[in-house]
């Protein structure tokens, strides 16, 4: 099965995702390494929004197979303060990371000026642009 055969089909789509973490878990990465290569498989195969939670299970239950999944500092603290806002803040900072890790993997060293810029941003829409952006642009220039 190949990725441009499931691009149009969200469900197929999502069965290639998780064929793709179930090879990951099989090639003896370190959590910390698989957990990357999920983050840069999210920004350039990006699921609607009522597949991700399912995505999400699975993977957890994959890499994790008790039936505690991690959950982030971001998402603790979210609870923790019982307000969107937090959940919101977490996922800002979650795509900022994602970026700057898209970025760094691609073209090496991010300029410090490009880092700030990135940080600086709240914008949901904007970030979410810039992941994807950050997964196919040819140059670090043109970023």
């Amino acid at each position: 099965m190949g990725f441009l055969w499931c691009r149009k089909k969200p469900k197929n789509l999502y069965e290639y995702r998780l064929e793709l973490t179930r090879k990951l878990r099989g090639k003896g990465y370190t959590e910390f390494e698989t957990w990357h290569l999920l983050r840069l498989i999210d920004g350039l195969m990006p699921l609607p929004e009522e597949l991700i939670v399912p995505l999400r299970k699975e993977v957890d239950r994959l890499q994790h197979p008790n039936p505690m999944p991690y959950v982030t500092s971001f998402e603790r603290l979210a609870r923790k303060e019982g307000r969107q806002e937090g959940h919101q803040e977490g996922r800002q900072e979650g795509r900022k990371e994602a970026i700057l890790d898209i970025l760094e993997t691609r073209f090496g060293d991010v300029p410090a000026t490009v880092r700030e810029r990135i940080n600086a941003l709240c914008d949901e829409p904007k970030l979410k642009e810039l992941l994807r952006r950050a997964s196919v642009i040819p140059s670090l220039e043109e970023f």
